[in-house]
């Protein structure tokens, strides 16, 4: 009798373990959400949150050496690294003056290869990990482990062209927002600007923009970076300078902060076929409309 009540709780805790698989931390980027999730999530609202944390020179995506993380306690982002020598224009630093100077929206984040699998499909995930960003913020959600992320990432590629591989516009991330989360409020912006783009923070919308992933300048990136890449927009510091981003090309990307200027100098949208000429794409970000 005790041999069958012994299998039958073994085959009940199997079940579970099935059930919620993809909600069990599976790589060292999970431990490092619950840890975030557990000790400062609470304090968001309050002020925003940044890592800070040390380039070490082997420090490249997808490197196995052990990645130190100290959680800063300053409220403020820091520029994570970023040594971009632009300088931003003084109307750029300017903030409306019925917003905050600062914001920083939560949006759980992944990486484009929450297992560090760079293969051809998540060399080219920035767009599916950034539209998986987007919809896990508005859908209230606070923590999202590798395991889902990466089925999310796949079942996004596995719907848009040529089965994620080629790069998408934001035409054609927008569209599949509205086809597959249906979506149907985002906005697409042309020639945006640092203020409009902080009042839509300030109002809770997230944005999404597209860039010649060599001008920004992340030193995280595998040299020599991508040539188009995506990113999703999650808030600003109008002190610094700097838009707080959710960088899906490493798996150091939660909260990294940019110039306004390395952004703006660098946003151009996809135009299929050579990405040598992503230089020549027009200006234009999507706003995800909370």
């Amino acid at each position: 009798m005790k041999k069958y009540i012994f299998l039958t709780i073994l085959a009940f805790l199997a079940g579970l373990g099935i059930y919620y698989r993809d909600y069990i931390p599976t790589t060292r980027t999970d431990l490092e959400s619950l840890y975030f999730f557990a000790t400062k999530k609470e304090n968001w609202d309050a002020a925003p949150q940044s890592q800070e944390q040390s380039i070490p020179p082997d420090a490249l995506q997808g490197a196995s050496a052990p990645e130190p993380v100290v959680v800063s306690e300053a409220p403020a982002p820091v520029d994570n690294g970023n040594q971009n020598s632009d300088t931003n224009h003084p109307a750029e630093r300017t903030a409306s003056s019925n917003i905050p100077g600062s914001i920083n929206n939560y949006v759980p984040f992944t990486s484009q290869a929450p297992f560090a699998n760079w293969d051809k499909l998540h060399d080219e995930a920035c767009e599916e990990a950034s539209l998986a960003m987007a919809h896990y913020y508005l859908d209230g959600r606070d923590l999202v482990l590798s395991k889902e992320a990466e089925k999310d990432i796949q079942y996004i590629a596995s719907k848009t062209k040529g089965g994620g591989i080629p790069d998408l516009t934001v035409a054609e991330v927008n569209q599949a927002a509205k086809d597959l989360y249906h979506y149907n409020n985002w906005k697409i912006v042309d020639k945006p600007n640092v203020p409009d783009m902080e009042k839509e923070l300030a109002k809770g919308n997230l944005i999404i923009i597209p860039l010649a992933g060599r001008e920004i300048g992340n030193p995280y990136y595998r040299s020599p970076g991508p040539l188009y890449h995506m990113l999703v927009i999650s808030g600003y510091d109008n002190k610094k300078g700097v838009f707080i981003t959710q960088d899906p090309g490493t798996k150091r990307g939660k909260d990294f902060t940019y110039k306004f200027n390395t952004l703006l100098k660098a946003n151009h949208d996809a135009m299929g076929g050579d990405e040598h000429n992503i230089d020549q794409g027009a200006a234009k970000i999507l706003v995800v409309v909370k």
